[in-house]
């Protein structure tokens, strides 16, 4: 078990989370090039109100990720920010061609109500759809091994 699978859902230090997903990223595998960008939303006294993380991530085998993840903020007893997952979308897909894999909830009412999207890799069609919990929802980390996996890379 890796150490992202060991970090539990929960609040956590905003540079803290920050440092460990941009840490994650450079070093896993399956990515060449990361293009997501955090987007910081204050409140009418500058302090955070909400984080949005959105882009692209572009893998081996022509493979590219689409990531949409929105944390909620709230402040610690020193003043300081911390986060907590909210909304997710991980969708994996080549270009030009459908999808691989997709996890999220931003399409549900409730943000504990997740979907797990497989694709059949050779026609594109939804091969099957199953609602998991907000703790089987993987880890960014987790997706990409998962992918990885999936179209055969460093198998």
């Amino acid at each position: 078990m890796s150490p992202a699978d060991e970090w539990v859902r929960d609040w956590y230090p905003w540079d803290s989370y920050r440092s460990v997903h941009e840490s994650y990223l450079r070093r896993h595998r399956f990515v060449v090039d990361d293009e997501l960008t955090w987007f910081e939303f204050p409140d009418e006294t500058g302090a955070l109100q909400s984080i949005v993380l959105a882009g692209q991530i572009q893998c081996h085998s022509d493979v590219v990720v689409r990531v949409q993840k929105s944390l909620q903020v709230q402040y610690d007893l020193h003043g300081r920010p911390q986060v907590l997952g909210d909304r997710y979308v991980y969708h994996a897909y080549r270009p030009g061609e459908r999808g691989i894999l997709r996890y999220d909830n931003a399409h549900t009412e409730t943000p504990d109500e997740f979907h797990r999207h497989e694709y059949d890799l050779i026609t594109g069609v939804e091969k099957s759809r199953s609602l998991i919990s907000r703790a089987e929802m993987p880890r960014l980390s987790v997706f990409l091994d998962e992918v990885a996996e999936m179209v055969g890379f460093g198998v």
